[in-house]
């Protein structure tokens, strides 16, 4: 066998993973992320007419959340706007968790 077949062979039984594979797995981060965020949302504006303060840290998790898009979008893109834009919903958070 060359190398050529040994590489069919390994793709065939999907020991490598190829841009498809990447392509589903963001999305499924994408809809985990929201589906995160929303519930948090939801928990937080029960526990806020309910006058919880935990309200104050569910409501944080969707800063983190917006944070942790511009450091990945950053990463890809290599953009400053999305460098300031996690720093500033980090710190949000982190301000939000401070009081």
């Amino acid at each position: 066998m060359d190398r050529s077949e040994d590489l069919k062979q390994v793709r065939d039984l999907h020991l490598v993973r190829d841009e498809r594979d990447r392509e589903v797995e963001a999305a499924a981060g994408l809809r985990a992320g929201n589906a995160v965020v929303l519930v948090s949302q939801l928990l937080s504006a029960v526990c806020l007419l309910q006058d919880d303060p935990a309200w104050m840290a569910l409501l944080s998790l969707t800063l983190v959340w917006g944070g942790v898009k511009g450091f990945w979008r950053f990463r890809q893109d290599q953009e400053r706007l999305y460098l300031v834009w996690g720093l500033l919903t980090c710190a949000g958070a982190a301000a939000l968790q401070g009081l």
